[in-house]
């Protein structure tokens, strides 16, 4: 009888001790669960915060381009006007100042003789297209470098 007493007492036991670890076990992995879950749902919050901060920098940063881009295009412009304007008033004043001058004076004979050293047409705008696309080169790189700069420095991000 004395085995047997110990042997339910150990079978208690090894039952008692099954029955905890396997309550233990399921409370943990509900617990890992939950904690999982959580974590899951924490990162995913970041997540969507993170592409929404993008997204809101990627606004922010186009449209500081397109600002750029049309300031860009403003300037091309003006500085177009004006070359057309120089190019179109240098030519026509030529040919005024030649017609106005009379042909028996003795301003008509210096005025022969500096015509030989007058650029002829087609050269002076040639010319002159040269400095427009020089300039027009100038602005676009600026507008690249300033782009660039506001990109590196963060100041279209704020």
């Amino acid at each position: 009888m004395f085995g047997v007493k110990y042997l339910v007492i150990g079978l208690s036991l090894a039952v008692l001790l099954g029955a905890s670890h396997y309550k233990a076990y399921s409370s943990g992995k509900k617990s890992v669960m939950a904690e999982w879950q959580i974590e899951k749902t924490r990162q995913a919050e970041e997540l969507a915060a993170a592409i929404q901060k993008n997204r809101d920098t990627e606004r922010k940063m186009q449209y500081a381009a397109d600002r750029l881009q049309e300031e860009k295009r403003n300037e091309i412009a003006t500085i177009t006007r004006k070359h057309r304007t120089i190019v179109d008033g240098l030519l026509d004043s030529h040919s005024r100042l030649i017609a106005a001058v009379p042909s028996d004076s003795r301003y008509a004979k210096a005025g022969r003789e500096r015509e030989e050293t007058i650029i002829p047409r087609p050269l002076a705008e040639y010319l002159f297209d040269e400095a427009l696309r020089a300039d027009t080169i100038r602005v676009e790189l600026e507008a690249c470098y300033a782009q660039y700069d506001e990109v590196r420095n963060g100041n279209s991000i704020r």
